[in-house]
């Protein structure tokens, strides 16, 4: 018989107190690479039944949303991302379909469409797990799009020529730090990541990210310093595809006083052709870097709406420790090193917890650890180690972090996560859950393919 999935009522849906046991045997046969008879035990959730000649079957979304994860580990991916997509319409905020669909797109080398549904994790609220594992998924994927698409130009690098770039592509190095004193030194990477930020947000502009630039730097074994190179400069843009290069340094003074100069170089003739240079105190150093991106657009005469602008122009911190705290933690992740970037984030947020970058960083490690891997079935495996399904059909990590991450802070938002609590504690203190997304809801029919056969039988 081919089971099809007809539009039922919500309220129909009445799980006994068993479903809890139910998840787990399936989950156990996850486990157990047992997938047939994973989809056997999801299918006996949903009450497949026969009324009045027709075929009926009720909709329960952790156990349709293991039934796809049940096809992706079989490879089926079309079949995964239509039964994915399903339960996405009837609850498009569900974190595990989520994350395994970009999976199966990912697997189809569908990477432009996996990155869009990652990015998608900001819908998630902060108790969701999944939220955490698609954002470190995002983060895993962009970067290895980006180092193939680095290694590509860089084996077609003679072919490279500035007059195919965009007149407005610009890129943005290092900075070159002329202080004595060694603690200013993340500015170099935290300023170019900041402007970098801040000019991708005009429109018309096309700029790299900074973690690319900084594996190309790695790649042809490159520092601030030979970046004044002209040879150097010259070769970095034409990997990029920058027409013009934004090069840069600051001294900051034991009093506290700060000069920063910056030049925007025509990379193809080495030629400056602007300089912008501002003094004054180490406390204007946030505003000096949002004049200074008014200041880039003005040289290509864009103009930025009024909305645009105030976003542009708002300053995410203006403490100068929390900033060079999530310099290193920007650098730390550069190496992978997740357990110090977490320190690193921590710390920031200890001088200052509004400040919402460092707050988008705070990811256990072992999050990062399990999401950035070559290997999907690995990352699967490790992702669903981690969470359990709870009686209501909510995720839950299970996961208990390492000795070294006792902080108070890490210790109530684990608390938070792991009871499935209504209140994280954090900056986002309250944020309660959406209810409606847990409820029953009709499905379309034809979202599952046939169940497997019966064990011993021929026929379904």
């Amino acid at each position: 018989m081919n089971w099809k999935l007809l539009y039922v009522l919500a309220g129909s849906l009445l799980l006994a107190g068993c479903a809890t046991s139910r998840y787990k045997i399936a989950e156990s046969d996850l486990d157990q690479n047992d997938y047939d008879q994973a989809i056997r035990h999801y299918l006996m959730m949903l009450e497949p039944r026969v009324h009045d000649g027709k075929p009926y079957i009720l909709y329960d979304r952790e156990a349709v949303t293991g039934i796809g994860v049940a096809y992706w580990y079989k490879q089926n991916y079309d079949a995964a991302i239509k039964i994915f997509n399903k339960v996405l319409e009837q609850n498009p905020d569900h974190g595990k379909a989520l994350f395994f669909l970009a999976m199966s797109q990912e697997a189809l080398d569908q990477e432009s469409e996996a990155l869009l549904t990652y990015q998608k994790y900001l819908r998630l609220p902060d108790n969701d797990p999944y939220r955490y594992f698609m954002f470190g998924r995002l983060d895993w994927l962009k970067r290895q799009s980006e180092l193939r698409e680095m290694r590509r130009s860089l084996q077609n690098e003679d072919l490279r020529r500035f007059s195919d770039f965009a007149e407005n592509s610009v890129a943005v190095t290092y900075f070159l730090n002329l202080s004595d004193d060694a603690q200013w030194a993340p500015l170099q990477k935290g300023l170019a990541h900041m402007m970098t930020r801040d000019l991708s947000q005009i429109s018309n502009l096309v700029v790299p990210d900074r973690e690319l630039i900084n594996a190309l730097m790695i790649e042809l074994g490159l520092n601030p310093v030979s970046l004044r190179e002209p040879e150097d400069l010259q070769r970095v843009a034409r990997i990029l595809g920058a027409r013009y290069m934004v090069i840069g340094s600051y001294l900051i003074t034991d009093d506290l006083k700060m000069t920063l100069d910056t030049q925007i170089i025509l990379a193809e003739t080495n030629q400056v052709v602007t300089n912008m240079n501002f003094d004054g105190n180490l406390a204007r150093f946030f505003k000096m870097e949002k004049e200074l991106v008014m200041r880039i657009a003005d040289f290509y005469g864009l103009f930025i709406p009024e909305q645009e602008r105030s976003s542009l122009l708002e300053i995410p911190t203006e403490d100068m420790a929390a900033f060079l705290n999530y310099c290193q933690g920007l650098d730390a992740m550069d190496q992978e090193n997740f357990t110090l970037a977490q320190d690193y984030f921590h710390q920031s947020l200890k001088h200052d917890k509004y400040f919402v970058d460092a707050q988008d960083y705070m990811v256990n490690p072992k999050i990062w650890e399990v999401t950035h891997n070559y290997n999907q079935m690995r990352v699967s495996y490790e992702v669903l180690q981690m969470v359990e399904t709870t009686a209501r059909g909510r995720a839950r990590l299970v996961y208990t972090p390492p000795p070294d991450l006792v902080s108070s802070f890490n210790r109530l938002q684990w608390m938070g996560v792991q009871q499935s609590g209504q209140i994280i504690p954090g900056s986002n203190s309250r944020k309660g859950f959406n209810e409606a997304s847990f409820s029953s809801a009709p499905i379309i029919p034809y979202m599952l393919l046939e169940p497997p056969n019966p064990p011993g039988t021929d026929n379904p």
